[in-house]
């Protein structure tokens, strides 16, 4: 990966720590409810119905989003900074594999290195937790944080 490249990727990170902040240790508790309250089912339709609210989120600014008055339910901004932080994390992982493909050689090779590079992202794809508190679901990873 070129050293543009890798500063995106810094910068994706970045704003996964921008949205762990705005949840808040405080928020993490009452995020953990409401999904628990929602199911996985539940969560995943409203990702769904919200996925360009949740993209504009992760593509503001923390002014921005502080500007907008519709974010200021404490109820959708942890949903919408959760799904942003999650969102940035995949398209990290994305970036990070990108590179990994390019045409030339043996289809065959080409066609093992993308499935090995899908697996990558699908492995990031898994629901990450960074919170002191346990995760909503079962199979959730829980992980640090640089805090």
């Amino acid at each position: 990966m070129n050293d543009s490249m890798w500063l995106y990727v810094q910068n994706m990170h970045s704003i996964e720590d921008e949205c762990i902040v705005c949840i808040g240790d405080d928020g993490a508790e009452a995020l953990r409810r409401d999904l628990i309250e929602l199911g996985q089912a539940g969560w995943q339709a409203w990702l769904a119905t919200h996925r360009a609210m949740v993209t504009k989120f992760l593509t503001s600014t923390p002014g921005e989003r502080a500007k907008r008055k519709a974010w200021s339910d404490p109820v959708l901004q942890r949903r919408l900074a959760y799904g942003a932080y999650h969102s940035a994390g995949l398209a990290a992982a994305f970036v990070e594999q990108r590179d990994r493909v390019r045409p030339g050689g043996a289809y065959r090779d080409t066609c093992g290195v993308a499935a090995d590079a899908a697996t990558l992202v699908c492995c990031a794809y898994a629901w990450r937790w960074p919170f002191g508190c346990d995760p909503p679901f079962t199979g959730w990873q829980k992980v640090a944080t640089d805090d």
